[in-house]
């Protein structure tokens, strides 16, 4: 079965690392404790030789059967001694000429073998065998012989808990670095991420560093180019918007002073009002283009006082919490939220506005009791010149861009504006609004602005 990793990168690269990690250092750990090898025979050698050595004075300063008695009542569950002609012999045997200069250095000017092999079939494989030899007394020439055992799973792990700090300590600090490094690997990627999410909703503020490996660089490079483009090519659109807005002003004034020398007075006022309505959209026009490029620095404000305050002025009722902070452009989004209410006025005669706040965000909600919006215009409502009333008239659905720019300055601070008709009737607004974390992230960056600024031919 395949192991269910979690979905951030950074995430798989930590569990895949974690469990390298242990598993390597409990195998380690594993062979440490449990294999006969040179680890274990210099542990016994440590606990067991200040016996062996004692064992061998007191036979050559002693009797014969005291001697005896004395090899008799020293052993111990892992280690057994006697006292022989020969040195013990080991099926398979090996010299351990570290083990041998660690005995003569505490017995010298005695002869010493050891070996590691197999053992008699009584007690199962040794670790080793120690024999050395009795230079003085009644046994002299015969070898004192220390069949050493390997120790119990649980005694190993006692004896040898010291050596698994430096093992604990390493994988700790390994893991720390790379943890840390596969952070420092994968933090460009949420960068990256976070600034496409806002150049999707229309903030080309937002610069990658061009810094890190090369990959991420040329990434970032890719994005601030992309932006530079989108930038220039949303510069010009707006340019034309308001260039036409503009221009087109001259011939309805001209036309305007025509109409009023028409005689017949139900064609002049005919005229005059479809000129009154073409001047309404041209304003309009020129109006949601400089909203669109305006470079209006974001600040920290009461989101709550600024509702409670239009809510007031426009005859709604609020309902919401006495204070709440947001960080975006005050005047652009006290724009958006009076377009919203004037549209809501408009069409539904009036209502309510909730303000929330769940975990991260600020949520504005308009509500009303009005005919609502056919499902189908919900998405296009929010597009310039979108109206969901046919006439085309200034005088009973407006222009159309009221919604759109409120829809774009939202999206411009990362937020959303959606809508939706209520099962009880009626139309809810809802805008919903990131809210400010760090300070550093509340204001775009000054050269942003003047970058922005310079597209549109506006002052930095």
């Amino acid at each position: 079965m395949i192991l269910a990793l979690p979905g951030k990168t950074s995430n798989q690269f930590a569990v895949i690392l974690t469990i390298s990690l242990i598993f390597s250092n409990a195998i380690a750990a594993f062979i440490l404790a449990r294999e006969g090898s040179q680890f274990d025979r210099f542990v016994r050698m440590s606990r067991d030789m200040g016996r062996l050595t004692a064992l061998v004075s007191a036979i050559e300063e002693t009797d014969a059967v005291t001697a005896r008695s004395i090899v008799k009542r020293s052993g111990t569950g892992y280690t057994r001694f006697s006292l022989d002609e020969v040195p013990i012999a080991l099926s398979g045997e090996k010299r351990l000429a570290d083990v041998e200069n660690i005995v003569r250095e505490a017995l010298p000017l005695h002869d010493v073998r050891a070996s590691a092999g197999g053992a008699p079939a009584d007690r199962g494989p040794a670790l080793m065998v120690i024999s050395v030899r009795i230079s003085t007394g009644p046994h002299a020439g015969k070898w004192i012989n220390s069949l050493v055992y390997p120790l119990r799973s649980a005694v190993a792990w006692e004896q040898k808990s010291g050596f698994f700090a430096p093992l604990a300590a390493s994988l700790l600090t390994t893991l720390g670095i790379g943890l840390l490094y596969i952070k420092r690997i994968t933090s460009p990627f949420r960068r990256l991420a976070k600034t496409a999410d806002l150049i999707a909703g229309g903030n080309y503020g937002r610069r990658m560093e061009e810094k890190g490996p090369e990959e991420i660089r040329d990434a970032a490079r890719a994005i601030n180019n992309m932006q530079d483009q989108i930038q220039r090519l949303e510069a010009s659109r707006m340019h034309i918007l308001a260039a036409l807005g503009h221009d087109i002003a001259t011939p309805i004034t001209s036309l305007r002073v025509r109409a009023e020398m028409i005689e017949d007075e139900e064609t002049r006022t005919s005229m005059i009002r479809t000129l009154e309505d073409m001047a309404t959209m041209a304003d309009d026009l020129l109006n949601y283009s400089r909203e669109i490029s305006q470079s209006e620095p974001a600040s920290d404000f009461d989101l709550a006082e600024m509702l409670r305050n239009m809510a007031q002025d426009h005859g709604l009722v609020f309902i919401g919490p006495d204070r709440l902070d947001v960080c975006c452009p005050k005047v652009a989004m006290g724009r958006a939220m009076s377009n919203v209410a004037e549209n809501m006025l408009r069409y539904a005669g009036g209502g309510r506005v909730f303000l929330s706040r769940p975990s991260d965000r600020a949520i504005v909600r308009f509500s009303d009791d009005g005919p609502g919006i056919p499902a189908q215009m919900l998405a296009r409502v929010t597009e310039p010149f979108v109206r969901c009333e046919t006439s085309r008239s200034t005088r009973t659905g407006g222009s159309g861009l009221g919604l759109a720019i409120a829809h774009n300055i939202v999206r411009l601070q990362g937020g959303t504006l959606c809508l939706s008709n209520r099962s009880e009737g009626g139309l809810d607004v809802t805008v919903t609004l990131p809210l400010p974390g760090k300070a550093a992230e509340c204001a775009p960056s000054r050269a942003g602005r003047q970058h922005s600024a310079a597209f549109l031919g506006g002052p930095a």
